[in-house]
């Protein structure tokens, strides 16, 4: 029997068993620290798949986004944000944001498809890759999509961190969408580690994710104008009939370094395979 918690890669985690995993015996988990200084992480997992840095043979399961970061990289995304009553919120892009200009940060108006987003926001956008998705395109809702054809498939998830302006220098060129993968041409800098699935139902300390997820991760902050960011969302909807994916899910805590990967490895380019 199928259960859903409240979050997963996406809105929903899927837990085959019906057991949560206690994260006494958690393999390595996510968010984490995927900053180049970073080394204290301990996890190693059991049974590691193929350093996988391509994704062309899997298929889309799923788009969403988070408030805030959920991983950390110095320099970029690394502002701790904590919400009313003490509530961890991810990490902002502090650098890129107060550097914007009144122009630039003036509030958006034509929000008509992303729901609870602003100019000014840091986002994290996840990509779920899946051997075990619909090859022919069917996106869902938060993980489900990822297992409709196999139980145990082999799952790659690539994050960007945006923050959005209202800046039309910063809308994507010609017919580009968002949601069709992250931003290749943008990237200088990314990683890949074995981790987990995300999301604020796990706790990091007595309900662990049972999911092990490959992760590419760009440790740059990106910026994007709040129409192509609208456009995704967009997509997102019409084309797939997405609800609970149009607003900002909440961001899972760092894993701690006993629960985070001990490897990550530089990706090289291109990044768009």
């Amino acid at each position: 029997k199928w259960i859903h918690d409240t979050q997963g890669v996406g809105s929903t985690t899927q837990t085959a068993r019906g057991v949560d995993l206690s994260c006494a015996y958690a393999q390595p988990q996510s968010p984490k620290d995927v900053s180049a200084a970073y080394s204290a992480g301990t996890a190693t997992a059991a049974t590691p798949p193929p350093p996988a840095e391509r994704v062309g043979a899997l298929a889309l399961a799923n788009v969403h986004f988070h408030a805030h970061a959920e991983h950390k990289s110095d320099g970029e995304y690394d502002a701790l944000v904590m919400e009313d009553a003490g509530v961890y919120g991810g990490y902002d892009c502090a650098n890129l944001s107060t550097a914007l200009s009144a122009s630039e940060m003036k509030p958006y108006e034509d929000w008509k498809y992303c729901n609870d987003t602003e100019v000014g926001g840091t986002y994290e956008v996840h990509w779920v890759y899946s051997s075990g998705a619909d090859p022919n395109g069917n996106i869902t809702d938060g993980l489900s999509g990822a297992f409709t054809y196999q139980n145990n498939p082999f799952i790659i998830v690539r994050a960007q961190v945006f923050v959005i302006t209202n800046d039309p220098d910063d809308d994507l060129p010609g017919d580009d969408d968002l949601f069709d993968g992250w931003r290749a041409d943008d990237i200088t800098d990314a990683v890949a580690y074995i981790g987990s699935t995300t999301g604020e139902a796990y706790d990091n300390v007595r309900k662990c994710s049972p999911y092990q997820v490959t992760w590419h991760v760009d440790r740059t902050c990106q910026r994007i104008s709040a129409k192509s960011f609208d456009d995704m969302c967009k997509t997102m909807k019409i084309e797939h009939g997405a609800s609970d994916d149009l607003k900002p899910h909440r961001s899972r805590p760092l894993a701690s370094d006993r629960l985070s990967s001990s490897t990550q490895t530089t990706m090289t380019a291109p990044y768009d395979e």
